[in-house]
């Protein structure tokens, strides 16, 4: 495939600086696929707030006061899962 070198050709393959970059990269894709609730867990009040604000948005006659009684750190209670279905039981869609 390649042509033959000479002895004075240095490979340009990999550098210490691409490495540099690398490392940590698959370090941390390792780490994610072996520990991914540590990822989850802290973007899980994000995300609650965004399902919220979505709701509110697309859902007409929906005001703020029907997610008043919701947790604000998400967890997975009851009272979260009828948070979640609160368009329903209003008449919602």
């Amino acid at each position: 495939m390649h042509n033959r070198v000479g002895a004075d050709v240095k490979s340009r393959e990999i550098t210490p600086m691409d490495a540099v970059v690398l490392v940590p990269m698959l370090a941390v894709i390792v780490f994610l696929s072996l520990y991914p609730q540590g990822a989850l867990k802290r973007s899980e009040d994000s995300v609650s707030a965004s399902v919220a604000a979505a709701h509110l948005a697309l859902t007409p006659g929906l005001s703020t006061a029907a997610f008043a009684n919701c947790s604000p750190r998400g967890g997975s209670t009851a009272a979260d899962e009828i948070c979640v279905s609160i368009p329903a039981a209003q008449g919602g869609r």
